[in-house]
C-alpha cells in the first residue's frame, strides 16, 4: 500500500510542526482511496488541542464542521498527520487508537530525527506505507 502526497503537502505539514515544536502539531488528509494507494488531496492544519509535547487531540466540532465540507467536496477522510519529538514510529498510545480507526492513514514526523514515515492498522498489524512524494 502507498500514500501519494504532492511536494506542497509535505511542506505544509513539515512547517506546522517547526511552527508547533516543542508541542506536537497535527493536521487531517483528506483525498480518495485507488487500488493500493491513498492519495491525498488536501491538508488541513488544525490546533493540537491537548497543547501538548507527547500527545494530541482535535477539536471534534471543529474536525466535524471540516469533514462536511471536504465530504461536499468529494473528498474522504482519509488519514491524520502528527508530529513526534520520538523516533516517527506509532507511539502505544497511537496504536490503541489506530485500532479504532483500521485503514486510516497515520502520517508521524520525528521532530528529533527529521523522518516522515506513514502507517496503517490493517485489523491485524500496524503496517508501513511506501511514501510517494509528487
Amino acid at each position: 500500500m502507498k500514500l501519494v502526497l504532492k511536494r506542497r503537502h509535505v511542506q505544509t505539514l513539515l512547517e506546522k510542526a517547526r511552527l508547533a515544536h516543542p508541542l506536537e502539531a497535527c493536521a487531517l488528509l483528506f483525498g480518495r482511496k485507488e487500488g493500493e494507494q491513498v492519495i491525498v488531496e488536501d491538508v488541513v492544519p488544525v490546533e493540537n488541542r491537548n497543547e501538548s509535547p507527547t500527545s494530541f487531540s482535535v477539536d471534534a466540532e471543529l474536525f466535524y464542521k471540516i469533514y462536511k465540507r471536504m465530504e461536499s467536496e468529494g473528498k474522504d477522510y482519509v488519514g491524520i498527520f502528527h508530529s513526534h519529538p520520538a523516533p516517527a514510529y506509532p507511539s502505544a498510545v497511537d496504536e490503541e487508537a489506530m485500532r479504532f480507526w483500521p485503514d486510516l492513514v497515520w502520517l508521524i514526523y520525528s521532530t528529533s530525527q527529521r523522518g516522515l514515515q506513514a502507517f496503517v492498522f490493517d485489523g491485524a498489524d500496524v503496517r508501513r506505507l511506501e511514501l510517494v512524494i509528487s
